[in-house]
């Protein structure tokens, strides 16, 4: 039964259910197991899924190894709070760049000649880099690179994924190899290991960014729009 919760989220993946429906349901399936099975109260399993899993109230008295207690430990809403509150600051902040035009001047400088697929990957795995940059941060990459390219990528036919591709390879790119980045920075305290000296050896992360551009210059994973034919009834033929 300890596995409950866990086959609970393969099933509701694979029913592909909406994803706080999948969260929600395991969650739930995992409290009732805690008060039904192993002893604990209700009011702390709900602390717990607030304020995360705590040894000292949930197993009290109970000698804990230090290794295992620093991993038991944690969890909760309340540790997404910091997400949750960045999320909705880069939704307004991005608002605010639509609203006073800022995404139409890119768009129209960077594709106003869109040319081939090979060229429009370029061109915005570029854009996309620009934003990685000063972003430093995948998930913002992420949303201000894929408003910008979605649309032009979009216009010249091509299925919008493309734009999803770019923007994540260059979140990802830079997030873990630009040295002001947070997470280069934690990875170089943790490792011992400076950004620049591990970067040749991150091979993942700086070479997808390559081969999207070289492919789509190949012709392959440049997949077109569909385009949906209309139905004429057959009285107006």
């Amino acid at each position: 039964l300890v596995l409950l919760p866990f086959v609970v989220a393969i099933v509701l993946a694979l029913l592909k259910v909406h994803a706080i429906i999948l969260i929600y349901g395991t969650g739930v399936t995992a409290m009732i197991l805690g008060f039904t099975l192993q002893g604990f109260g209700v009011v702390d399993c709900i602390n717990a899924a607030y304020n995360g899993f705590s040894t000292d109230i949930m197993m009290p008295g109970v000698e804990i190894p230090e290794a295992v207690s620093s991993l038991l430990n944690r969890g909760g809403i309340y540790s997404m709070a910091d997400g949750i509150v960045f999320f909705l600051i880069m939704l307004a902040c991005i608002a605010v760049l639509d609203a006073i035009g800022v995404f139409d001047v890119l768009k129209e400088s960077m594709f106003k000649k869109p040319g081939t697929a090979g060229v429009m990957t370029l061109k915005a795995s570029i854009c996309s880099f620009v934003f990685a940059i000063v972003a430093c941060e995948t998930y913002t990459t992420v949303m201000l690179s894929s408003e910008v390219i979605k649309r032009p990528i979009e216009a010249a036919g091509y299925d919008p994924t493309k734009a999803a591709n770019i923007s994540i390879a260059m979140g990802q790119l830079t997030s873990y190899l630009c040295p002001w980045s947070f997470l280069a920075i934690y990875m170089a305290a943790i490792c011992g290991v400076s950004v620049l000296d591990f970067a040749p050896y991150a091979v993942l992360f700086w070479i997808l960014p390559i081969v999207i551009i070289v492919l789509s210059f190949l012709g392959i994973g440049n997949k077109k729009l569909q385009t949906v034919k209309a139905e004429v009834p057959q009285g107006e033929l």
